[in-house]
């Protein structure tokens, strides 16, 4: 994997140098191609969420966020770079949790808990996006507020803690938002955002894994390849989700699938 690792570090070196002031617009977090599509919620949504009162960690205001209710959904396909699409609704569009007093936003899993020496950084990082708070309905039920809620989070994510699994989650998720709008452009955008912390996990060795999610990010990361044309090295890790153990048999038979493919 040495030359594999060595054109990733430049790969990500590339990203860093382009990362400054890019986002920088009437929002403060949004790109200037974003546009308001206007999709609602679908009508029957209540009947696969909860909504459950929990506490602002940042400044302490009680609001309702919704819990997906899992066990209601049905998964439909798992597709290479490990979205799994469910019906009847997509529960993407329920996992953040924000509030609607400060804007800070996090999985709702994890919405109370951001550990005491990160509450004053989040809220310094909160205080630089402050005119979102005036530019949209954090509460509105459509899809243009789970896109706010994404970009918010990406802002809140403060710790080092898992910070590129974080981040490689929520742009991933971002850039599959976008292929639903059939924003094509913007879909590239964040998918290469995602590439970048996911290939950082990958060049670490100081993060413990469990077998699946070894198999997982070798997945989303060959897809990657697979999406840049860089087949050999995608063939690669493919052959490697074969041979890691107690793994999971589904992501396994989909490894053995696109090895033949590529």
């Amino acid at each position: 994997y040495s030359q594999l690792l060595s054109d990733i570090d430049k790969e990500v070196t590339k990203h860093n140098e382009m990362q400054a002031n890019e986002l920088s617009n009437y929002l403060d977090i949004v790109p200037k191609e974003h546009k308001n599509y206007i999709v609602p919620f679908p009508e029957d949504y209540e009947k696969y969420v909860l909504e459950k009162e929990m506490k602002c960690p940042i400044c302490g205001q009680m609001s309702k966020q919704f819990i997906v209710r899992s066990s209601l959904l049905k998964l439909e396909r798992l597709t290479t770079d490990m979205r799994s699409i469910y019906s009847p609704i997509n529960p993407t569009w329920f996992e953040l949790a924000t509030c609607p007093n400060c804007l800070f936003t996090n999985s709702a899993s994890q919405f109370e808990k951001v550990p005491d020496k990160y509450i004053g950084l989040t809220r310094e990082a909160l205080n630089k996006v402050s005119s979102v708070k005036y530019a949209v309905n954090i509460e509105e039920k459509n899809i243009d507020t789970v896109f706010t809620k994404h970009y918010l989070a990406i802002t809140c994510t403060i710790s080092p803690y898992l910070k590129d699994f974080k981040l490689g989650k929520l742009w991933l998720s971002l850039a599959w938002l976008y292929q639903d709008m059939q924003e094509y452009t913007l879909y590239e955008w964040a998918y290469e955002k995602a590439k970048l912390h996911y290939y950082k996990i990958f060049e670490s060795s100081s993060v413990e894994l469990s077998s699946s999610e070894e198999q997982k990010l070798y997945m989303i990361v060959a897809a990657f390849m697979c999406h840049d044309k860089r087949y050999r090295d995608a063939q690669k890790l493919y052959f490697d989700v074969t041979r890691i153990p107690q793994g999971n048999h589904m992501i396994e038979e989909m490894a053995r699938d696109e090895l033949e493919k590529v």
